[in-house]
């Protein structure tokens, strides 16, 4: 049974920190006196809950999380795919309250920073007040990238921007940028593309079928970059 206040298992000083968030940091003392809990959450483990007061930032130090928002119909909107180096629950920083959930997909480990530690602390320390405006900036910029795959892309080209997405942010992270597993299923690739789970279903097997990536459960190998690249700029 997953306990709902997991034990934090370690610490990490920011300094760290902004290195797992690829922000360029000067050797401040303070960065590295400054020392935040991790926490250890289980899959399938809810981080965040919709309507829960916002005390705390999360950033993944591993793992990968569905980040989602149910509006009041009922119908869920997919927010993303956070994994290693991005941020859970700057959503709760406008109103004190999350509007938004966040899942682990699979046994992952965040790093948990106190809002009012890290605010109290940017307030006397401009290294740590560059580092919550940095966080804080990627957020929105990664929010306007969603808002362009949505706005402007067909279909297709939806399915060939996120795998070509995937496949950077797992480069980034040293793995493998042609061939990787999809954490999420294709229920969740829909709600956050904005499409029908056939439909996701359905380009992914014509994607295969046209040789771009090759297809094998929840396997993806892109096959030919370049012509996935050019179903989106053709788009």
């Amino acid at each position: 049974r997953i306990r709902p206040h997991p034990i934090p298992s370690a610490s990490m000083n920011a300094h760290t920190l902004a290195t797992l968030l690829h922000i360029g940091a000067d050797p401040d003392p303070v960065l590295f006196q400054t020392t935040f809990t991790t926490r250890h959450v289980g899959e399938k483990e809810t981080l965040i809950r919709a309507g829960d007061e916002c005390r705390s930032l999360y950033v993944v130090h591993s793992g990968f999380f569905r980040s989602s928002y149910l509006d009041r119909s009922g119908s869920i909107q997919g927010l993303g795919f956070p994994m290693a180096g991005d941020t859970l629950g700057a959503d709760g920083l406008a109103t004190g309250r999350h509007t938004a959930e966040a899942v682990a997909l699979d046994c992952s480990e965040v790093v948990v920073i106190p809002v009012a530690q890290l605010t109290a602390l940017s307030r006397s320390h401009a290294a740590l007040a560059t580092l919550f405006y940095r966080l804080i900036s990627r957020e929105i910029v990664r929010d306007q990238c969603s808002l362009f795959l949505l706005g402007s892309l067909g279909a297709e080209a939806r399915v060939a921007a996120f795998l070509l997405d995937l496949s950077d942010r797992f480069s980034a992270l040293g793995y493998s940028r042609t061939t990787f597993n999809l954490r999420m299923t294709r229920q969740d690739i829909g709600n956050y593309l904005g499409l029908k789970i056939e439909t996701v279903s359905r380009i992914m097997s014509g994607l295969s079928q046209q040789g771009l990536i090759s297809v094998h459960h929840r396997a993806v190998e892109i096959l030919d970059p370049a012509g996935l690249r050019l179903a989106v700029e053709d788009a």
